[in-house]
C-alpha cells in the first residue's frame, strides 16, 4: 500500500499549490476550507485532476465564489477550455457530466453557461454547445443578460453561422420569440 499512501500524499501536494496560488497561502491544518475545484479549475488542471476532484468533493460542485462563479463558468472562462479539437477533454466536461443542473446557474452577470461559452468563442456546436444545451435547453430562449442577444444571435453575430443553425433546429420556436420581441 505504499503507492496508495504515495498517490494521496501526491493528491494532497497538488491540492495545497492550486489552492495557495489561488487563494493565497493556505495552511494544511488549516480550518478554513477553500474550494478544492475552483482552485483546480483556475490554475488549469488537468481534466483527469478535476475529475477526481469531483468524485472527492461533490458538494462543490454547485458552490459559487466570491466573483459569482460555479465551477462549470471558471471552467469557460479557463484558458484550457479554448481548445476546439473533438478529442479535447476539459474540466467543463467532467463538471457537466458529473451535474447537468449546473448548466442553468447564471452567474452574477447573469449569463448563463451557454452564453459565456459563446461569448468566449471557443466552443462550436460540435465541440461543446451542443453539451451545454442539452443540460439546458432552456437557455436558447434566454438573453445574454451582457449582450442582449439571443443565444442563436449572437453566435452568429461571432461568424459561427453552423452552430446557430443548430441552435435554431434544436428549438425553432425561439425565431418567433426573436420577431416578437424585437
Amino acid at each position: 500500500c505504499e503507492i496508495s499512501r504515495q498517490l494521496g500524499s501526491l493528491w494532497t501536494n497538488t491540492v495545497l499549490l492550486c489552492v495557495a496560488q489561488v487563494y493565497g497561502t493556505v495552511s494544511p491544518t488549516s480550518n478554513v476550507k477553500k474550494p478544492v475545484l475552483h482552485a483546480l479549475i483556475q490554475t488549469d488542471c488537468p481534466y483527469s485532476c478535476v475529475r477526481l476532484a469531483v468524485k472527492l468533493h461533490p458538494n462543490e460542485l454547485k458552490q459559487i465564489n466570491e466573483n459569482g462563479e460555479t465551477a462549470l463558468t471558471l471552467s469557460l472562462l479557463s484558458k484550457g477550455c479554448h481548445e476546439r479539437d473533438e478529442q479535447s477533454l476539459t474540466s467543463w466536461r467532467a463538471l457537466l457530466e458529473a451535474e447537468p443542473k449546473l448548466a442553468s446557474i447564471p452567474n452574477t452577470k447573469g449569463q448563463l453557461p451557454l452564453h459565456i461559452a459563446i461569448s468566449k468563442q471557443m466552443l462550436a456546436w460540435d465541440n461543446g454547445l451542443k453539451e451545454i444545451f442539452t443540460a439546458n435547453p432552456y437557455a436558447i430562449t434566454a438573453r445574454d443578460a451582457v449582450t442582449g442577444f439571443q443565444p442563436f444571435l449572437h453566435v452568429a453575430m461571432l461568424g459561427d453561422v453552423s452552430s446557430s443553425f443548430e441552435l435554431l433546429r434544436a428549438d425553432p420556436s425561439v425565431i418567433m420569440m426573436f420577431y416578437c420581441s424585437s
